[in-house]
């Protein structure tokens, strides 16, 4: 309970600069890298950009008043969540539904027809994968013919 004060109140110390600062190249990063289209560099350049704010950039956010504090900690949430997106979209080496690695165009049902599991695990995230999705008549569904 102290941390979790402790951590409030560094972001309501003076000095620093309001997270709407840090949240719109951030979402325009990740716009531009991890939605419907997306490809390995775009993905690790992501990743290292992430790194960067989770060292810099959060120290420098800060909060004058609630309304800043609630956007403090929406931004806190929005690096932990696009790093687990990250890491997902990064790891899933394969295009599936709507999402397409343009450089991996295909489904590979026999490796990724699967969920990926992701927590955080001592402020890391960790991946895994689940046990493979088992859909009825997926192949005879694949094989049928019109």
């Amino acid at each position: 309970m102290a941390t979790e004060v402790d951590r409030l109140n560094g972001l309501l110390a003076p000095g620093g600069e309001p997270a709407k600062n840090f949240s719109a190249p951030l979402k325009k990063l990740l716009w531009d890298n991890v939605s419907c289209v997306r490809n390995h560099e775009g993905l690790t350049a992501v990743l290292r950009a992430l790194c960067v704010a989770q060292t810099q950039g959060l120290p420098r956010v800060r909060a004058r008043n609630v309304q800043e504090l609630r956007e403090a900690l929406e931004f806190e949430y929005l690096l932990d969540t696009a790093e687990m997106v990250t890491r997902a979209a990064l790891a899933r080496t394969e295009s599936r539904g709507t999402h397409y690695r343009e450089d991996a165009p295909k489904p590979n049902n026999y490796r990724w027809l699967r969920n990926i599991n992701i927590r955080m695990v001592n402020g890391a995230v960790k991946l895994s994968l689940a046990r493979p999705v088992t859909i009825p008549d997926f192949e005879a569904c694949e094989e049928e013919e019109l």
